[in-house]
């Protein structure tokens, strides 16, 4: 079986120049990658559903709750990947 490995991509630019902060290594297992990518998500998610919970209705923080609901799209797109790595890897066992 041939195990999927990330590509490394910068990320998060900081300057006029497209300077990138950050860079996901290349060679790292997918699997793992969006393992990590899943507890980001749930994080970010827990983090702004509770902002959202505690806020007044006419709160600005109420804007973002389309952010919220492409945080758990997002998350729901990156746990179905990750089943079905595993359901792979299972069928191909």
């Amino acid at each position: 079986m041939t195990t999927r490995k990330t590509t490394f991509t910068k990320f998060f630019s900081c300057s006029p120049q497209q300077d990138s902060l950050f860079a996901i290594n290349g060679d790292l297992s997918v699997d793992n990658a969006l393992e990590q990518a899943s507890c980001f998500l749930e994080a970010s998610e827990d983090t702004l559903r509770a902002l959202l919970a505690d806020s007044a209705p006419d709160d600005p923080i109420n804007r973002a709750w389309p952010a919220l609901y492409l945080i758990e799209i997002s998350s729901a797109i990156v746990d179905a990947s990750i089943q079905a790595i595993h359901q792979e890897e299972h069928n191909h066992d």
